[in-house]
């Protein structure tokens, strides 16, 4: 009965006016700051290169100093055929094999939805962790 299932969670996204580009070096110290250790992003599957330019926000007026301005969706949609169902429907249901399957399959996670905004300098990789940290 089900033909499809949409994940999705709200991302901050950077404010327009207040933009500025550093390096991967002042992101990781930043997170570092914030709590996130390097196990964290490693289990998560972040990557954050050293020299890689990453946009950061300063704070201003228009996004009352917090940095962001606006919500952007991240989504993971997995449609169901015969190779989903029969995966589910096993009777020895096997996790990772079933999110490798839907990999294989050609599924995107929110995580990698979400990291190619970090990547667009749409939101923060801090913003990433925050919410999709514990998923």
């Amino acid at each position: 009965a089900v033909s499809m299932t949409l994940a999705q969670r709200l991302l901050r996204t950077h404010c327009p006016h207040c933009q500025a580009v550093v390096d991967g070096r002042e992101v990781l110290a930043n997170l570092r700051a914030e709590g996130v250790s390097l196990a964290k992003l490693d289990a998560l599957g972040i990557d954050i290169a050293p020299d890689f330019p990453c946009v950061v926000t300063l704070g201003c007026p228009q996004c009352r100093h917090t940095g962001y301005l606006g919500r952007q969706a991240v989504f993971e949609l997995l449609a169901f055929d015969d190779a989903t169902r029969a995966a589910i429907m096993a009777p020895s249901f096997d996790l990772t094999a079933f999110r490798r399957l839907t990999r294989e399959l050609g599924m995107h996670g929110m995580l990698e939805h979400a990291l190619t905004l970090v990547e667009e300098g749409r939101t923060s990789y801090s913003e990433v962790v925050r919410i999709l940290g514990e998923s």
